[in-house]
């Protein structure tokens, strides 16, 4: 019996996959519902989100309930977004409260990377806010982890308030209990008339990316990782790499005088400097292959010497994710292994905007 929805999620997979986005009104059930307002007010009346108020908007960190509701949520998005619920990752769990002040002609924007999918729960909406979405124009996925870095890297001439000019917005007019679902870090979207409105947003993906951590099952990978990285050099090379969850992205750069250097970032940390030989590991691990294949792939063979050690500094660093078993195929933009089984769901805390 659903505790969280009061719908069938596979009768909205067709709009979803027509239109890359689908409003479902009343979609929440009155229990949960019920729940989540008790919930907004020990969550935003607390202590714990002072010095959390981030430009218009304050945020807080949701937990779920009880360990049903995820699983629950997990599911419904899964087949309303035709993804394999095994592989999404909840990058990101906000309530977002604006004040009263808030911007009533905010800019668009388009989420930060992590989020395939953006979720929004209505909480508590002003008469004449609405969600406005352009499904239909400039499609191109934000790459960076934030908007506000994917604005700055545009020319003035591809800002969305040029761009959007002409296009046709959608205006969804969404209510309390209602649930939105877009395609977010590839639609530019807004927030008209904010004002006093608290939504609840998970960015959800299935292409193994939390860099902020805030997925129950992060800490399990990466406790995992350290514990295999330790086995002997055969079990090693047994295993399947995969980028980790928390990078942020790995970059090349040269110094004044032309010297060239590989690095990591993992997503609130310093540059961590990897070799050539590491860098060409890095692209070729797809979540398929196993660690053996990988060091086999690139010049300097998979008997190369140090090539272990090089692999478990890597693991250590938190920059690979290790599995004993291969990932499914087709995951986008690597294939990523099934979910491991969560660990108790994280305590709620506060957090900075990372739209």
């Amino acid at each position: 019996m659903s505790r969280m929805f009061t719908f069938v999620p596979e009768e909205y997979a067709p709009s979803f996959a027509a239109r890359d986005y689908v409003h479902i009104r009343r979609g929440l059930s009155d229990q949960f519902f019920g729940a989540l307002e008790r919930q907004v007010d020990d969550y935003m009346q607390s202590s714990r989100i002072e010095n959390y108020h981030v430009g218009d908007k304050q945020q807080a960190v949701y937990e779920f309930p009880n360990r049903a509701d995820c699983d629950e949520f997990i599911d419904g998005m899964a087949r309303i977004c035709g993804l394999d619920a095994g592989q999404i990752v909840i990058a990101e769990r906000h309530f977002k409260s604006y004040d009263a002040s808030a911007n009533p002609s905010p800019l668009a924007h388009k989420d930060r990377f992590a989020t395939q999918i953006a979720v929004g729960f209505s909480v508590r909406v002003r008469e004449g806010s609405t969600l406005v979405l352009y499904p239909d124009s400039d499609r191109a996925s934000n790459p960076f982890g934030s908007s506000t870095e994917y604005r700055a890297s545009l020319d003035p001439s591809q800002y969305p308030e040029h761009t959007l000019r002409d296009s046709q917005p959608v205006e969804i007019q969404d209510r309390p209990g209602d649930i939105v679902i877009f395609r977010g870090s590839s639609i530019w979207h807004l927030r008209r008339q904010p004002a006093n409105t608290v939504m609840l947003y998970f960015k959800i993906n299935a292409f193994h990316c939390d860099t902020l951590g805030e997925d129950a099952g992060t800490l399990e990978w990466e406790n995992r990782t350290r514990r295999l990285a330790e086995g002997s050099n055969d079990d090693l090379r047994a295993l399947v790499p995969l980028l980790a969850r928390r990078v942020d992205y790995i970059h090349q750069r040269w110094t004044r005088d032309w010297q060239q250097l590989y690095g990591v970032i993992l997503r609130g940390k310093p540059h961590l400097t990897i070799d050539a030989q590491e860098f060409e590991w890095l692209r070729s691990m797809d979540g398929r292959r196993s660690l053996g294949e990988v060091l086999g792939m690139t010049d300097h063979g998979a008997v190369a010497a140090g090539a272990c050690e090089k692999i478990r500094r890597l693991a250590r660093h938190g920059i690979i994710d290790l599995t004993p078993s291969p990932a499914a195929a087709d995951a986008h933009p690597v294939a990523v292994p099934a979910r491991i089984p969560k660990p108790a769901l994280l305590h709620p805390r506060t957090t900075s905007a990372t739209e």
